[in-house]
């Protein structure tokens, strides 16, 4: 959030409320916004407590910051891509106070005169009835779209950004910009910061006289946790068996005869930001090897040597978010015995069944 400086005439608008903390847990708030979060999420809702990313007190202010993330199975359960619906939902609340020492009356400026429009977004709306003051607007970083609200009430503010990715129920990657989107993610994230500006007044200590200021404190989420796996660790005698050998000189490659060689990627990420908000795949074609789900892509650039299988493979959670990636892929020699795409896809899912076994579990098979 940005505010300008120096505006001419700006709005004063007197505080009817000072408060003077805020909760130290993100577990706090929860049940405030769990109605909330349900109907924003639709059916991929799952309950539990928000995760919280920071909590700092400094001389003058206090912020909690807060994140969800409510994601499908990314790879589609079948023969074809899922119906048209929410395949992730993302929030985040930002509660911050300021100037808690000073007494209600203290005067501001409208939130609208304050804002300064960011390069990637949207003029500010008006949002009546919620808190004293609240804007909202959209912004457009990169290929997704993002609805935001900023309310306050008193020395209270509270912003709350919502983004997602909606299947779109036909052979393309899920979608993270659409109108239907935009509409779910800007009525959701009204939604959620009414009822933080309906729940938090009740609940956080008011300033009557000034008081002490709070010691300074900071607290932020620590880096995620992840389940060891080293994929060139599998055993060349698992591979052996469909006729994979070591490659003499490059790790984690394989040879499959003179025709193809397939490697291992390893991703920390989740993966629906791997395979559907990278530029790098095209195609998606859900497939099962040893009865398990992965998902098989071109290379958008060029498609005809390579074929790659995906595997949804958790190793831990980052921020509250599954993380863990497992690309197998399959590259055509194309000096040497070239073969098609198809004969290509369908070798790598053939060999894939002796790597299958030896990877991290699904989502759906925890």
């Amino acid at each position: 959030m940005v505010f300008a400086a120096g505006c001419a005439q700006p709005q004063e608008l007197g505080y009817s409320k000072r408060f003077a903390s805020l909760p130290s847990s993100c577990a706090d708030v929860s049940a405030a916004v769990e109605d909330s979060l349900r109907g924003y999420a639709g059916d991929i809702y799952a309950p539990r407590d928000l995760h919280t990313l920071d909590y700092s007190v400094g001389d003058s202010w206090q912020r909690l910051a807060c994140t969800i993330t409510y994601d499908d199975d990314p790879i589609p359960d079948g023969d074809g891509m899922p119906a048209a619906g929410p395949m992730s939902r993302t929030v985040t609340v930002d509660l911050r106070l300021t100037g808690f020492g000073s007494l209600p009356g203290s005067t501001t400026t409208a939130l609208a005169t304050e804002w300064r429009r960011p390069s990637d977004a949207g003029p500010p709306t008006p949002l009546p009835g919620v808190g004293e003051d609240a804007i909202t607007w959209t912004s457009e970083p990169g290929d997704r779209v993002r609805a935001h609200v900023l309310a306050r009430i008193g020395n209270l503010r509270i912003e709350v950004v919502t983004d997602g990715r909606d299947w779109t129920g036909d052979e393309r990657f899920p979608l993270a910009d659409t109108h239907r989107l935009r509409t779910a993610l800007r009525s959701g994230g009204e939604a959620i910061t009414a009822a933080l500006a309906h729940y938090l007044p009740d609940q956080l200590p008011q300033v009557s006289t000034p008081q002490t200021r709070p010691s300074p404190t900071t607290y932020s989420s620590p880096p995620p946790q992840l389940t060891h796996f080293d994929p060139c660790a599998i055993p060349d005698t698992a591979l052996a068996p469909v006729g994979l050998t070591p490659h003499p000189s490059r790790n984690c490659v394989w040879n499959g005869g003179a025709r193809y060689d397939v490697e291992v990627e390893l991703s920390d990420q989740a993966f629906a930001d791997v395979i559907y908000r990278s530029e790098r795949y095209a195609h998606p074609v859900p497939v099962t090897v040893n009865g398990r789900r992965a998902l098989q892509v071109y290379w958008a650039s060029d498609s005809r040597w390579f074929c790659d299988l995906a595997f949804d493979t958790p190793r831990g959670d980052d921020q509250g978010r599954i993380v863990g990636t497992t690309v197998l892929e399959a590259v055509a020699n194309a000096t040497r015995n070239p073969i098609s795409r198809d004969t290509l896809c369908d070798e790598l899912i053939r060999v894939a069944a002796a790597f299958e076994p030896h990877l991290p579990p699904g989502r759906s098979m925890r």
